[in-house]
């Protein structure tokens, strides 16, 4: 950079120089100096000769980030210099950026056909296999540069290495290597003052720190990597940078500050028109619109970002987009459009190999068969998810959720103590991953478990325990359903006059923010009250409504149930040749659900057990 400085001082007329100088700035990070000295370049070069003309025309595209003009510019001067192989290794770099990796594969093996020692094609050769999942290829040409680094003693190329051989290791799976390479890399960064290096093995760091259940060490690296890019004007740094400390954030139930920072990183992304940032970050913004129930916020942002990725051809964002845009239609009550997204998102996740997506998606889809009673199919996507998470070693909040989840399934089909085993461990895990609501809702599931299993005092002790933490921590999802288990558990234990009016109000908080099977549990519950205390007729329209309601969703426990008390309100209101039919399809939906794979024995729960029963009785009685 020195040298180029000097010599532009020296002949303010050096265009190539400038070029140069722009070039080096950009290396570094130093994205205004870097617009300003290629700008001058260009000013400069219009008597130039032809190829010197494209090649600073080529530079000034690749500055400002316009990949095509760039490519098209680097390819017009490889017409003229076919053998040039900086040409070649550029024009490796720019398809590099568009992710056209089999173009920038094509390249980089022209380069190395002419010089197989070449350690900065090596390296981009590395970074390539990684970026186009092939992590385990790029060992070996990271490896072969990484000892010629040492062998030339160039230390910002062997940082540089080091950084790309951690990043192949943390797409492995192997944490403890990939930490070693990027402290090594931050090392050398902050030895030889490359502070865009440093900001990068920071992001790099906090990533496998919050991956291995470090998140306050996390925190410190983006923190740290935020304020480098800040000072050197790096904004591709600084984009990326914000969008993992924004991403820490929404983990961790954090939304406010996840949106502080991803809608700076937004807007940083669209200066410099950076599209495949811009899907992340959409994506991001949807996630935390829709931490806070914000759904149809949520669901613009997915549709944009699912929009992006399609167009920029991109099966990983394409299936967070469809994974995202099946969580928010699953919470807006639209179970069939969002299970033919999960379903779509699962094939998006099987093109681009990330099995952490493909788990999370199928965790997510198993939850949605689980609201709808269809234990079988939920119990199968769960523990697919939970192996993949166990074999990724993951201890992340996912891991949280996942054996919680899938606990939670395994009590509801009357499984309680297997499903409270794994619950448990869930809970032990919490405080490492340090996500509030997964801790929530472990702490539910866990009063769930007791609940099926007619334990009330253990469930009523979990439900506190988790409306406590969700009520300190804002995570209204999880407050809703810890009232709703303290609800139930009053008209079970028979404080029905202090349930109703809770019901009452659940049942309308639910729906509100996308709960739309607790919506209808509470109205069941409701019903159930009503009739307990004698208020047949209204019971009778409430159970109705909830009746329809549970058809429409598909929730066959709540429609079970509902169909029972349904033909209880009649029965009192003088009407038993009506009520017959309601009794019948009680056993006739409780039963289809017993015959499932894994949920033999969910007739004996507790809210079950009796309504089952009795409704045989009933309908046998009165047939």
């Amino acid at each position: 950079m020195t040298k180029f400085e000097e010599a532009t001082t020296e002949d303010p007329n050096f265009a190539m120089a400038y070029s140069k100088l722009a070039q080096t700035y950009a290396a570094l990070g130093y994205d205004d100096k870097a617009d300003q000295a290629s700008r001058r370049a260009v000013e400069l070069s219009d008597n130039l000769p032809a190829a010197d003309k494209f090649l600073i025309a080529a530079n000034h595209a690749s500055i400002l980030h316009d990949t095509a003009k760039a490519i098209s510019a680097y390819e017009e001067l490889a017409k003229v210099n076919p053998d040039d192989s900086d040409v070649q290794f550029a024009l490796a770099k720019l398809y590099e950026d568009s992710n056209n990796f089999a173009d920038a594969k094509k390249y980089l093996a022209k380069v190395l056909a002419s010089d197989p020692n070449n350690v900065a094609a090596l390296y981009v050769s590395g970074r390539v296999d990684i970026k186009r999942g092939d992590p385990q290829s790029a060992i070996d040409p990271l490896n072969k540069a990484l000892s010629l680094t040492i062998q030339f003693n160039n230390e910002e190329q062997k940082a540089n290495v080091l950084q790309a051989l951690g990043i192949a290791y943390q797409r492995l799976n192997r944490p403890e290597d990939a930490l070693h390479n990027f402290n090594d890399a931050l090392a050398i960064r902050k030895t030889i003052g490359d502070q865009r290096g440093v900001a990068m093995s920071l992001l790099q760091l906090g990533q496998v720190q919050e991956a291995t259940g470090n998140p306050k060490a996390a925190l410190a690296s983006y923190q740290e990597g935020v304020e480098v890019d800040r000072k050197i004007g790096d904004k591709n740094g600084l984009v990326q940078n914000l969008t993992s400390l924004g991403l820490l954030y929404l983990n961790h139930s954090k939304y406010d500050n996840a949106l502080k920072y991803t809608n700076e990183a937004l807007q940083l992304a669209r200066d410099i028109q950076n599209e495949s940032a811009q899907a992340t970050l959409l994506l991001n913004i949807g996630n935390a619109h829709f931490g806070k129930g914000e759904y149809q916020d949520a669901l613009t942002y997915f549709q944009q970002a699912d929009d992006v990725s399609e167009r920029l051809k991109l099966p990983e964002k394409s299936a967070l987009a469809l994974h995202a845009l099946g969580l928010t239609n699953f919470s807006l009550g639209q179970y069939d459009t969002a299970v033919s997204q999960y379903l779509k998102a699962l094939d998006a996740c099987r093109s681009s190999g990330n099995k952490s997506l493909f788990a999370a998606t199928s965790l997510d889809l198993g939850t949605l068969f689980a609201t709808q009673g269809r234990y079988d199919a939920a119990l199968k996507a769960q523990k697919e998810a939970l192996d993949i998470f166990q074999q990724l070693n993951d201890k992340s909040y996912l891991m949280v959720w996942s054996l919680s989840s899938y606990g939670d399934t395994l009590a509801a089909a009357g499984r309680e103590d297997e499903g409270r085993n794994y619950i448990e461990k869930a809970l032990q895990l919490a405080p490492q991953a340090n996500n509030d609501q997964a801790t929530a809702a472990a702490l539910n599931f866990l009063g769930d478990s007791y609940f099926y299993s007619g334990d009330y005092p253990s469930a009523r002790q979990q439900y506190e325990k988790a409306l406590q933490l969700a009520t300190k921590q804002k995570v209204p999802d999880q407050v809703v359903q810890a009232k709703l288990g303290i609800a139930k558990l009053d008209v079970e234990q028979g404080k029905q006059d202090a349930a109703i009016a809770a019901l009452k109000k659940l049942s309308q908080d639910a729906d509100s923010i996308g709960l739309k099977a607790q919506s209808v549990d509470a109205s069941v519950y409701l019903g159930q009250a009503l009739l307990a205390t004698n208020h047949a007729e209204a019971a009778r329209a409430e159970l109705d409504n909830a009746v329809g309601r549970a058809e429409k969703l598909g929730l066959r426990v709540q429609q079970g149930r509902a169909q029972y008390f349904l033909g209880k309100a009649l029965t009192s209101l003088g009407k038993t040749n009506q009520a017959v039919p309601h009794y019948r399809e009680t056993v006739r939906i409780l039963e289809s659900i017993s015959k499932e794979d894994g949920a033999g024995r969910v007739l004996e729960r507790s809210d079950l057990k009796d309504v089952y029963q009795n409704a045989m009785k009933s309908y046998q009685g009165g047939a």
